[in-house]
């Protein structure tokens, strides 16, 4: 029995070291816990050392990898936060927190569409959960759609009542109060040498209720939708009373009937339109266009149609084309217009685009290719106003080329709080 006894004591003293090892050594729930709670108070990079540290010896740790991918996203590296949460849905296929994680990287990245559709998805399969359905309504106000993201908040609040962001989203998409709208535009426009300042656009906007929109607007030919404007005198004043009805969060048309007076004294009676239809919480298919009869038996006229598209929570890009005629036969102009806009959190916008096209004309001096293109401020001004600056260049064909520096204020009275 003697013989047995070495071997018995080195195994023995293995086991000794090996408990002494574990016992320095700390346990993996206490390691996911520092670097979770270092994440949690913002010290990114060492969470992020954490985790990886816990990923080199357990390539496969599903928790690692989710807390890698929020201590990333945190810290503003989008991207490589996805790549973890990728890292994470590859290793379990329909893991919950690693699609919750990439639903989260697109709301922070401005991929709204994306965002909102991986909540929905998510909200689907966990019904009795508030977080999906608050990161739904995150991602749907922050497209635009307040009224459905009132309803996602409203879902989540039902579920979890004291739950503060489902709160302060409600309140945030709450259905606006009555309203009244005032703006108002005075520009100089010079064409050839020739300077003409005055009032160039004008509305008084009432919104009695959330969805509904009424107002009488003067405009002094801030559009030139006219083509024997654009090749004449650009001084033609139209009226108009219109309104605006949306049907849900994703239809809404837009009416408007007016009346101006042409060069020479003819009056033109004027009938426009628009149609939105959402394609979804990214896009939007306006379509559209004005008719105008006058009363020297000339009817002029214009179709439009263009998408409007939300590149982020930022970004609005729409591209359009025009088709427009002017009542002489023969005479057409097709025109595409890019138009882009960026919204800064402070609420400031920027805005731009350029057009260009083909006109038709018998008149060899009408027959070319006309272009423009402009640029325009908002800038939130506190207690409900705003200003606004736009400045335009216009190359018609067959007249001078002009040019408008526009200047405005706006004041809202009631609303939204």
């Amino acid at each position: 029995m003697h013989h047995h006894l070495p071997r018995t004591s080195a195994a023995l003293a293995a086991l000794l070291v090996a408990a002494a090892a574990a016992a320095t050594t700390p346990r993996l729930e206490d390691r996911l816990a520092r670097a979770h709670q270092s994440a949690h108070q913002g010290r990114f990079d060492e969470a992020q050392a954490g985790f990886r540290e816990i990923l080199a010896e357990r390539p496969d740790e599903l928790e690692a990898l989710t807390g890698l991918g929020y201590a990333l996203a945190w810290a503003g590296r989008h991207d490589e936060a996805r790549a973890q949460f990728r890292r994470a849905e590859a290793l379990r296929p329909g893991n919950a927190e690693a699609a919750k994680g990439l639903a989260y990287v697109a709301l922070w990245r401005g991929d709204l569409g994306e965002a909102a559709g991986r909540f929905q998805a998510l909200a689907a399969s966990a019904p009795g959960s508030a977080e999906p359905l608050v990161g739904l309504g995150q991602s749907l106000s922050a497209g635009g759609h307040r009224r459905e993201a009132h309803v996602a908040f409203a879902r989540a609040a039902a579920l979890e009542p004291a739950r503060q962001d489902a709160l302060l989203g409600l309140r945030d998409t709450a259905p606006p109060g009555p309203s009244v709208r005032a703006t108002a535009l005075g520009g100089l426009t010079s064409a050839d040498g020739h300077d003409e300042l005055g009032l160039r656009f004008a509305e008084l906007a009432v919104e009695p209720a959330e969805g509904w929109q009424a107002w009488l607007q003067y405009d002094d030919s801030l559009s030139l939708d006219n083509l024997a404007l654009a090749r004449g005198d650009v001084r033609a004043p139209a009226w108009y009373l219109g309104g605006r009805r949306d049907w849900g969060e994703r239809v809404a048309t837009r009416l408007e009937a007016g009346v101006r007076r042409l060069p020479g004294g003819v009056q033109q009676w004027l009938a426009r339109g628009e149609q939105e239809v959402g394609l979804g919480p990214v896009a939007t298919l306006k379509l559209g266009g004005w008719i105008g009869p006058r009363d020297d038996d000339r009817t002029e006229g214009a179709l439009h149609g263009g998408v409007s598209l939300a590149l982020g929570r930022h970004l609005k890009v729409e591209p359009v084309v025009f088709q427009a005629w002017s009542g002489v036969a023969g005479e057409r102009q097709l025109r595409g217009l890019l138009a882009a806009e960026w919204a800064f959190d402070s609420g400031v916008t920027v805005g731009a685009g350029a057009s260009t096209g083909r006109a038709r004309s018998p008149l060899p001096a009408a027959d070319g290719s006309p272009s423009g293109a402009y640029a325009r401020l908002g800038v939130p001004l506190g207690r409900g106003w705003s200003g606004q600056a736009l400045l335009s260049r216009e190359r018609p064909v067959g007249a001078p080329d002009l040019t408008l520096l526009a200047l405005g204020l706006s004041t809202t009275i009631g609303g939204r709080p």
